[in-house]
Formats: structure tokens, sequence, C-alpha cells
């Protein structure tokens, strides 16, 4: 029973990170935050170095970029509203609603030449946000999801 309850968190966050992911809004020249309407707070990665970066002492992003700085997946220990990836002559602003913790695969916009530019530079926004909620927090969340699916499926049988 346990096994096939992991198999199903598993599959669930499996299908949610390829429901949610985000298409980028093309945007020309050099936007900042404020600019694509985040105007809370924000933090520049110039130059992209792959790496953990902290912002105002408690937050904590990691970037991780392929060896030609093309594409970058990020995870944050707090929720952001949007992430800019400027390279060439454009950028790709990347919206999440709701915030999100981490995105894959990000990249800027499509040059002439057909594919992604190089990274420029990388822009953090948000406007407020969430610490990821603790452990028990989440541990109760699924308890309560396996207790109902357990539930669930003991009435439909009988």
């Amino acid at each position: 029973m346990m096994k096939k309850f992991s198999i199903l968190i598993v599959m669930l966050i499996i299908t949610a990170s390829f429901v949610l992911a985000v298409t980028p809004r093309h945007w020309e020249g050099n936007p900042t935050c404020a600019d694509v309407g985040y105007t809370d707070s924000f933090y520049k990665i110039d130059p992209p170095i792959p790496g953990s970066y902290t912002f105002n002492g408690i937050h904590i992003y990691t970037w991780i970029a392929d060896d030609d700085l093309i594409y970058f997946n990020w995870t944050s220990t707090y929720s952001l509203d949007a992430v800019i990836c400027k390279g060439g002559n454009d950028a790709n602003v990347y919206d999440y609603d709701p915030a999100s913790f981490g995105d894959n695969d990000l990249h800027c916009p499509v040059n002439p030449s057909g594919g992604p530019a190089e990274i420029s530079h990388i822009l953090i926004c948000y406007n407020g946000g969430n610490e990821i909620p603790e452990f028990t927090t989440i541990g109760a969340a699924l308890a309560l999801a396996g207790a109902g699916l357990y539930i669930f499926k003991k009435r439909n049988r009988g």
C-alpha cells in the first residue's frame, strides 16, 4: 500500500510539473522587473554564473545552467513571481501565477539562427511571497490526501 501511495505522489508531482509549465512572454529590449509589472523587489544575476545566491540575507536561489549558458533551471526557498532571461536583443519573461519555488529549461528568445540566445543576465522578480512550508505542513497535507484516497477507494469497492 505504501509503495503504491509513493508512486502516486511521484506521478502527481511529475504531472504537475508538465501542467504548470510556463510559456514565456517575449519582451523587446532590456526590461526591468518594474517594466513587466513587479515593483516590490528584484535581484540581478550578472554575469549568469551557475551557483547559489543569497538575497536580502534569507532567500537562497540555486541556478543551474548548461555549459553554453543557453538553458537554466532554478529553485528557491521563497516563491517568485517572475524570472526574466535576457539574451541577444530581447528577453523572455517567465510569469508565475501562483508564485513558484522553481522551474526548468528556461532560455532567452530564439535568435534568427534558430536557437535561443546565450544568457546575458537574469532578473528575479517578486511582489511579496512565501517561504517553503515546513515539512510538518506538507506531511499533514499528504497524510490527509492519502486518508481521503483510502476512504474513497474503500467506499467504491463495496
